[in-house]
This record gives structure tokens, sequence and C-alpha cells, in this order.
């Protein structure tokens, strides 16, 4: 917590150290965010009763943004910062007659280093293109397995090892 309030206190000082000078400005940004799951199969499975399924629909979450930029000149600058954000995923998860379903919740903190494109000087329209460098904080997964025993046999009647 102790280091939290450090770097909010740090992050403070330098936005107003940044508001005298003109090469320098300061931005905060949040919003939500969505996860759109990728899924892509890299093995063929043949369509067999029991086949394991696995299933992804997107979650919601939200970043907090704190950014620092430096103006080469009027058009171009450099910026960098620090990102908070928290995303989620929901899965579901079916292997033969045990299923799955559940959320993923992950928490990162990014440095971002991009590079800012501003149209025109009277515009505080602005692209930037760069990458973010992150580190995973904390990852937890919560959701509930249910197996399905009202379909499930366990021999046949003709069979020495059934009681």
């Amino acid at each position: 917590m102790r280091i939290k309030i450090t770097l909010f206190g740090l992050l403070i000082c330098i936005g107003l150290s940044a508001q005298n000078e003109k090469r320098t400005d300061i931005q905060f940004d949040f919003g939500t965010t969505i996860s759109i799951p990728y899924k892509r199969t890299v093995e063929t499975m043949i369509e067999v009763e029991g086949h394991p399924e696995t299933h992804y629909k997107p979650g919601f979450g939200y970043f907090i943004e704190v950014l620092l930029t430096y103006n080469f000149n009027s058009k171009f600058g450099l910026q960098s910062g620090l990102n908070f954000n928290q995303n989620q995923l929901k899965t579901t998860d079916k292997i033969g007659l045990r299923e799955s379903k559940g959320t993923l919740n992950k928490t990162y903190i990014n440095l971002p280093i991009l590079i800012r494109y501003k149209i025109a000087e009277s515009s505080s329209f602005t692209f930037s293109g760069g990458a973010y460098i992150g580190i995973l904080i904390n990852a937890n997964q919560n959701g509930v397995s249910i197996i399905d025993t009202a379909n499930m046999v366990l021999g046949q009647e003709n069979d020495p090892a059934f009681f």
C-alpha cells in the first residue's frame, strides 16, 4: 500500500513540474475495456461424443493511465507513464461428462513507451503507437464444475467386472 501511495505522489509531482514547461505535458486517462477472445484451433478433433470443447465469451474491465509527454517539436513527441488495468474473460470447458464455467480476472501494471504524432497544431487529435511492457500482478479464476452422472454407464450386465 505504501508503494502505491509513493508512486501516486511521484506521478503528481511529475505532473506539477510538467505543467510549468512547454515541452512536456501530462495526461490522465481512464475508461472501460472489453476482452474479445480469439480462438484458434491448433489441431482438428474428430467430432465424437465426449470430445473436449472450450468456449470463450467477452468480458469487461477498466483501466487508469497517467502519461507524461516530451514534445520534440509541434508534431512529434515521446510518451511514457504508468497504466493499471483489470480485465476478465468468461470460459466454458466441457470434457466428457464434466463441464466447468468460470471467469478469469487479470490485473496488470504496464509501462507504455509510445511515439505521438499530432495531426495539426490547432487540433488536439493525435495518433500514438508503441509498446506496453506489462507485469501481471494478480490473476484468479472463479467458477464451478459440474459432472453429469445421469448418463454415466459404469459397466454392462454381462461384464464379469460388473457388480
